[in-house]
């Protein structure tokens, strides 16, 4: 537990986005004390006023092993390691010159432990439902993204995906569907392939998925559920 850090975002009074740093373990020993050391990081790119004049709040972000992905505007991404102060900047999926602004992109990183490489997979989010929502992926040290698979499901949450036991995993449904969600969708990193795993028998209202104890698992309404067959 000792090496594992928890990240956590603020706002400033000039509207500029802090990102500060502590141990897990720090957290958990201070839980009778509010107290807990933070160290803040110094971002490569700075969230300011500026930033969100240009892009607004369309900012996620998503990790893997420490290793921050940053996705700007659904259109631009790149990774930051905090721990060696590196970054890399990561090249487009499209020319934003030929770009008609109609399309934009869910970011979500990964680790393949088959291939011992960072995989970043990116999911065109459209508002046409007769397109598919095509994928791409880019492992880190090639300079390139290549097309794999189209995404199963006409719709998936416009959010990364959660990475756990070499797979990354979105809530997602069909627009023909009238269910808020229908399945879980699993990409493995490794063979680059799908997996649908069927949602619990639980009310479908406000759910995220997260990781607890290496486990896929569920937040339904403040409320957390997971099943040990996701690990």
């Amino acid at each position: 537990m000792s090496k594992k850090r928890l990240i956590v975002s603020s706002v400033n009074d000039p509207d500029e986005l802090l990102l500060w740093d502590s141990s897990i373990s720090s957290v958990f020993s201070n839980v009778s004390n509010s107290t807990v050391t933070q160290t803040q990081l110094n971002c490569p790119i700075s969230f300011n006023s500026l930033f969100r004049l240009l892009y607004g709040n369309n900012l996620e972000i998503c990790s893997c092993h420490g290793i921050l992905c940053f996705a700007i505007a659904g259109l631009y991404a790149f990774l930051w390691n905090p721990s060696l102060r590196r970054y890399n900047v990561l090249p487009p999926l499209e020319n934003p010159e030929e770009s008609d602004g109609s399309t934009s992109y869910v970011y979500s990183f990964g680790y393949d432990h088959f291939s011992n490489v960072y995989k970043v997979v990116a999911i065109s989010h459209l508002h046409d439902t007769n397109k598919k929502n095509e994928v791409s992926v880019h492992s880190m040290g090639t300079g390139y993204w290549r097309r794999i698979h189209n995404f199963p499901y006409s719709r998936s949450m416009p959010r990364p995906g959660v990475f756990v036991s070499g797979t990354v995993n979105w809530l997602a449904s069909d627009f023909s569907s009238s269910a808020t969600f229908c399945d879980i969708v699993s990409l493995d990193l490794e063979k680059e392939s799908y997996q649908q795993l069927s949602l619990p028998d639980f009310e479908k209202k406000s759910w995220t998925l997260g990781v607890f104890n290496d486990c896929l698992c569920i937040f339904a309404n403040g409320v957390m559920f997971y099943e040990g067959i996701w690990n």
